[in-house]
């Protein structure tokens, strides 16, 4: 059967974060039965629009989002199944854009330029390879292994 009423989306994404996108607007749209294409990535649904549940058919193909109704509800009517195939390949792309979208660098303190922020110290910034190597230095001292239990509660009686 031929669709009803398509969009087509220019799609800059991965067809695994379009998948998940897809997921998350059907479930947001409250549709909880959907069957994803093992091949081709496709996903079938169906979705309730203006109180009337209709077939939809969500095409990823690169470079392409292709969002059709395939099954419309009778009581539906060609711009109501136009509005709704809109507005879900809107939302699916908006959702992959927000949840994309690079944060904000923030911003230094008064008084500080760019190049004078202090850099981080201590161990989650030695962990995540933020420090320069040289701020880190090896133990001038040497610590040895005890070599058993009775010379631990020696030391321990000395201090």
């Amino acid at each position: 059967m031929e669709p009803v009423v398509s969009a087509i989306r220019m799609n800059p994404f991965a067809m695994k974060i379009l998948q998940l996108a897809v997921k998350d607007v059907l479930e947001r749209f409250g549709c909880r039965e959907y069957a994803i294409d093992p091949e081709t990535g496709n996903v079938d649904a169906q979705v309730m629009v203006n109180g009337y549940e209709s077939h939809f058919l969500f095409l990823l193909n690169n470079p392409f989002l292709e969002v059709a109704v395939t099954q419309p509800h009778p009581a539906l009517s060609r711009e109501e199944a136009c509005r709704a195939v809109d507005n879900l390949a809107d939302r699916v792309l908006q959702f992959v854009e927000n949840t994309t979208r690079a944060r904000p660098r923030r911003q230094a303190k008064v008084g500080q330029t760019e190049g004078k922020r202090k850099k981080k110290g201590g161990l989650r910034a030695f962990l995540s390879g933020r420090t320069h190597p040289r701020e880190h230095r090896e133990l001038s001292v040497k610590i040895e292994p005890m070599a058993n239990a009775r010379e631990e509660s020696r030391w321990e009686k000395r201090g």
